[in-house]
């Protein structure tokens, strides 16, 4: 298996962070780094570096896309080329990306044998109904988000329409609507074959807490609704608060009462590990 992310230089501490959560889980993985902003010759302290002109997108595209979008969007901009780039390189390998502001806490071999068997693998921000109040985040917020994290996908053999496809919209359309994540995502399954991965431990970040339940097992093993806990994405957290996810205001709609418990575990436990890779 070979999974990728990418990250401006300044938030490099974050990938590293996130390639010794997924190489500890994956022995003999492979991972590569596009570093947004970086340029060839550039040394950097992360596995795997690539930069854009090396998957394709040269200085004039670039320029012309960081004119579109700011740096996080960008970074999402970027995300099918990485894509099609390592895919072109690895025929017959899945293909999985991760947020660089994730950890991975068990296999993820799962999600790329989907990608093998389909082509593309899609995980849902949310897996059941939420109860209709007025805490956040709300209904119409989720839906805002888009069906599909984008920080979180696996590809195989069978996704390069698919993938030029998403580059394309990324590209030339990508200012026509007023969305970060554009929402491109929610239209692939419809027009491709591209598979569902309804699983609790994916994808796993504060606005979804509420229906994933953190626990810890006997062994010690970390859970998200009573499944092992593979990925959790923590833009917004702070080691000089270790015990919280998140700040925001995301954080306003609470799970059940060992949810929070388990949450504050899994926090706490982050917190030395963050620090000394220099991450905040």
């Amino acid at each position: 298996m070979h999974a990728c992310t990418l990250a401006a230089r300044h938030a490099l501490a974050n990938v590293r962070v996130l390639a010794a959560s997924f190489l500890a889980h994956h022995p003999g993985a492979r991972f590569t780094t596009l570093v947004i902003d970086g340029a060839p010759g550039e040394v950097h302290d992360v596995p795997g570096a690539v930069y854009p002109v090396e998957i394709g997108v040269g200085d004039v595209d670039l320029r012309r896309l960081a004119i579109v979008y700011d740096e996080r969007e960008l970074a999402k901009a970027l995300v099918p080329f990485l894509l099609q780039h390592l895919r072109t390189r690895l025929v017959s390998e899945a293909v999985v990306f991760v947020e660089a502001e994730s950890v991975v806490f068990s296999s993820l071999e799962d999600l790329a044998s989907v990608a093998l068997q389909h082509g593309i693998a899609l995980v849902p921000r949310r897996l059941q109904p939420m109860v209709r109040d007025d805490r956040a985040p709300s209904e119409p917020e989720l839906l805002a988000a888009g069906v599909f994290d984008d920080g979180v996908l696996a590809v195989g053999p069978g996704s390069e329409e698919f993938l030029t496809w998403w580059s394309e919209r990324l590209t030339f359309d990508g200012n026509a609507i007023d969305d970060i994540d554009q929402h491109w995502l929610d239209v692939a399954p419809a027009v491709f074959d591209a598979a569902v991965v309804r699983d609790a431990g994916l994808g796993v970040r504060v606005a979804n807490l509420y229906e994933r339940p953190l626990s810890r097992s006997p062994e010690g093993r970390f859970l998200a609704a009573t499944v092992p806990l593979r990925t959790i994405h923590l833009r917004g957290y702070d080691v000089d608060q270790p015990h919280v996810l998140d700040p925001g205001p995301h954080s306003k709609r609470p799970g059940p009462a060992r949810s929070r418990a388990g949450t504050g575990r899994v926090a706490g436990g982050l917190s030395r590990t963050l620090a000394e890779r220099g991450r905040r």
